[in-house]
């Protein structure tokens, strides 16, 4: 471990040991052992990372053929930063929708974007452009490419999703509801020229809200998808809570740190606004906060690594 790691895990269990002590600003009953403090104080420095890490791809220079997916180093998150500095923010905000609907697997990495994104022989790209001018399309064109696409897999996030085009809940629906979503909004570009004084926490929850017409984008993954926008610099937002509703890890883990009981009978509202006054002193932003405890909860007493 280094030094840096070590000297910010022990801030965060310190500062965690004196709110709880004080009680504020609630009694943190599940941080009742040193073990406890200092497991979730390393999962909060290890969300931090994650966060810092996406600062990180939204700052490098890259060549300006990261773009294209026919590169071996394909990254559509790193290709989402360039097209935003090219002024493409429609396209940047369809590549981290890929991104986030297709994940990033733990051993093909991220192929199955790759491989959607390239359209295969079909000679064109799915691009927003393509996409959005017939989304229809894509339904034939994942039909015809069910053989080219065999073997591929969504990210542990995303398992439950399918490439069967003949369901009523697979990834052309997906797509056909993203751009119906999108285009209700009038797209990104205009969107953001009439939301520009907005407060980044109050058009998250808008989008938040509003991006439930898109299908298979549930509590998880519309949180994900809202939350890169920001971290990648593409949308001005960030989340004004943890939306805990219908939330289980996270939700559990709020539990477990409030009332020592990960089956509690607290509400999801009540506990997102306690992680609210929560973060007015440890300052760490409501994604830590969601995703530290989503996995501290699974191992409160041992320090365990999770990747994602």
């Amino acid at each position: 471990m280094s030094a840096k790691r070590q000297e910010r895990i022990t801030y965060f269990a310190n500062l965690l040991t004196r709110l709880r002590d004080e009680g504020k600003p609630q009694i943190l009953r599940g941080l009742d052992t040193p073990l406890r403090i200092n497991t979730l104080a390393a999962q909060i420095v290890d969300s931090l990372r994650r966060i810092e890490y996406c600062y990180i791809l939204r700052d490098k220079s890259y060549n300006r053929n990261i773009i294209y997916p026919a590169q071996p180093y394909f990254d559509p998150l790193k290709a989402a930063v360039m097209q935003n500095r090219l002024g493409n923010i429609d396209e940047a905000c369809w590549l981290v929708f890929l991104a986030t609907h297709f994940g990033k697997h733990a051993k093909n990495g991220w192929s199955l974007a790759k491989k959607v994104y390239s359209g295969g022989n079909a000679g064109h790209l799915w691009d927003w452009q393509t996409i959005s001018a017939n989304p229809e399309v894509f339904h034939d064109w994942l039909l015809n490419n069910q053989a080219y696409l065999s073997g591929e897999k969504f990210s542990n996030h995303r398992k439950y999703e399918s490439l069967n085009p003949n369901s009523n809940r697979g990834t052309a629906e997906v797509f056909r509801t993203y751009v119906d979503w999108v285009q209700s909004l009038g797209g990104w570009q205009a969107f953001l020229a009439r939301n520009h004084n907005k407060n980044p926490r109050e058009l998250f929850r808008y989008l938040y809200q509003d991006m439930r017409k898109v299908m298979g984008f549930g509590r998880l993954g519309r949180f994900d998808y809202l939350t890169m926008l920001g971290k990648l610099g593409i949308i001005p937002i960030e989340p004004d809570s943890a939306y805990l509703q219908g939330a289980t890890g996270p939700l559990k883990g709020a539990r477990l740190l409030f009332d020592n009981n990960r089956d509690s009978s607290r509400s999801a509202k009540d506990l997102d606004s306690d992680l609210l006054e929560l973060d007015k002193y440890l300052n760490v932003g409501m994604q830590v906060s969601e995703d530290s405890l989503c996995n501290w909860q699974k191992n409160s007493d041992y320090y365990q690594r999770f990747s994602g």
